[in-house]
């Protein structure tokens, strides 16, 4: 099961990112999730927003892990001092499911479960959770 979910994830994410709208999407989403976010996030350019989430994204689907890189966004995302809180990875990664689902006309329970495998690795890295590993 682990090995179709990350399959149906890798070609989900192949047709997310030929899509130019997904970017805003997902941030029009995630931003819409809490004042609090819109507070941290909302006057970035949507260039860099996009290329931060390009970034991480290439690292989480690796599956590799890419501590480096996912320390860098870690310390990219550092607001005023202060780390994003953990929370706020939760509401990211359900903007993210929420965005692929309406960017993906092939998105289904397979590809939702293979999204959020791999990118809750990422998650898990960044905000210190554990659970490295994508696969299980």
């Amino acid at each position: 099961m682990v090995a179709l979910e990350i399959q149906a994830f890798n070609e989900s994410f192949e047709r997310c990112m030929e899509d130019r709208g997904f970017f805003r999407c997902f941030y029009d989403i995630f931003l819409g999730i809490s004042p609090e976010i819109t507070e941290i996030f909302g006057n970035s350019s949507m260039e860099r927003r996009s290329h931060m989430m390009l970034v991480s994204f290439s690292c989480m689907s690796t599956g590799q892990g890419c501590p480096l890189v996912l320390e860098r966004f870690v310390a990219s995302q550092l607001v005023a001092d202060e780390p994003v809180p953990s929370h706020f990875y939760d509401y990211w990664l359900d903007a993210l499911l929420t965005a692929a689902a309406l960017t993906d006309e092939h998105f289904d329970a397979t590809a939702e479960a293979g999204w959020r495998r791999v990118m809750q690795a990422g998650v898990n890295y960044i905000t210190g959770r554990g659970g490295h590993q994508i696969a299980s």
